[in-house]
């Protein structure tokens, strides 16, 4: 018996984070209403400079709007929730130990995107005005979020879908209408 917790206290020495497994979980909802945002992407990174690295993982929120996620590592963190029709949360960065869970509810704004009337005329040369930069670069951000979101879902395996193939051969002669 006395052996056993002898390997045991050598392991929680030599492989603490192997012990438990560092999450972060909390709620996802709409300011004003409150109402839990289900579909939000929550991603985990490392703060770097003011600019977050790559994402270490990313989930969706459930139904409910809640979300655990588990970075794989120690270390400081920022969490980004991003979803369309809202402005993007970045967490202030947060420090977790091993075995550490970390809640963290998130707000998310409705924002609201009006694309600029599209006038066709003649031929002129494409430039971009340097009004619309921000608004062409958000719009892009909002595809990459769909895009993400639908990853997400395909990894996850979140829904379901029946796919019916229909097949149907026609003769030539029935096709010609009298």
């Amino acid at each position: 018996m006395s052996l056993r917790l002898l390997a045991t206290g050598l392991l929680l020495t030599v492989a603490p984070g192997a012990v438990g497994a560092q999450l972060v979980r909390g709620t996802v909802r709409e300011a004003g209403s409150g109402a839990p945002l289900a579909g939000v992407v929550v991603s985990i990174h490392r703060p770097a400079d003011g600019n977050p690295t790559t994402s270490l993982a990313a989930t969706l929120t459930n139904t409910s709007g809640e979300f655990s996620i588990t970075p794989g590592d120690t270390g400081y963190f920022i969490l980004i929730a991003k979803r369309i029709g809202v402005r993007q949360f970045q967490s202030p960065p947060f420090a977790l130990v091993p075995g550490q869970a970390h809640h963290l509810d998130v707000t998310l704004d409705p924002v609201r995107y009006e694309l600029p009337v599209v006038t066709v005329s003649e031929a002129t040369p494409c430039r971009a005005r340097g009004a619309d930069r921000g608004r062409i670069a958000a719009l892009w951000e909002e595809a990459r979020t769909a895009i993400t979101a639908s990853e997400l879902s395909l990894r996850d395996r979140l829904f379901r879908a029946t796919i019916t193939r229909y097949q149907r051969q026609l003769e030539a002669r029935q096709l010609i209408t009298r």
